[in-house]
């Protein structure tokens, strides 16, 4: 009979610890990619509450992952809390700050709290040492004097897709090699 509740401990114990919150971010991002945002934020959302748990504070791309279902189904309230969780990571590194700070200012936008997203593009500036220029219109936004940095380049080309923006990389018109018009997604 001990042999029998010690292998049911046993198996339980090994279900608690199989389940790590590394699958069902990985999981969370294969979603995401097939753009399957409400499956994504779950498995995300099981992702953080697995690591919350353990009181492990120390994975700021689950809540930008997160963040960005959540902007794409147009949840920009949950989203924005997800990026204030991401920005006040103390050990923040730059492509995680660039992601948040977008996604942050897309979700700002689609709220109309115009002040506080044009807030987050400074900081966006700052990052690049303040040469930056976002300019929104009506159906378009035009960024100019990115540095030359391939990375921070690349970085503001996915967040710019990834938070709805645009549909693509293909639809940044490079006009030279400091400008960039970006109509607004449909």
């Amino acid at each position: 009979m001990n042999k029998i509740f010690t292998a049911i401990l046993l198996m339980i114990n090994f279900y608690t610890y199989s389940e790590n919150w590394e699958n069902h971010w990985i999981k969370g991002l294969e979603e995401a990619k097939k753009e399957n945002s409400a499956l994504a934020e779950e498995q995300l959302s099981l992702a953080i509450k697995l690591v919350e748990e353990k009181s492990d504070f120390t994975h700021p791309y689950l809540y930008i992952a997160r963040g960005n279902a959540y902007i794409q189904q147009k949840k920009y309230m949950e989203a924005l809390s997800d990026f204030n969780k991401a920005l006040a990571f103390k050990e923040l590194i730059l492509n995680d700050q660039l992601k948040s700070l977008m996604g942050r200012m897309s979700a700002y936008y689609s709220l109309g709290e115009n002040d506080k997203a044009e807030a987050d593009c400074t900081e966006v500036k700052k990052l690049s040492g303040g040469t930056v220029q976002m300019m929104t219109f009506e159906d378009k936004m035009i960024i100019r004097n990115l540095p030359e940095d391939a990375f921070f380049r690349s970085v503001i080309a996915e967040s710019l897709v990834a938070y709805k923006m645009c549909q693509s990389k293909s639809d940044i018109q490079i006009i030279d090699s400091d400008t960039w018009v970006i109509p607004k997604a449909q």
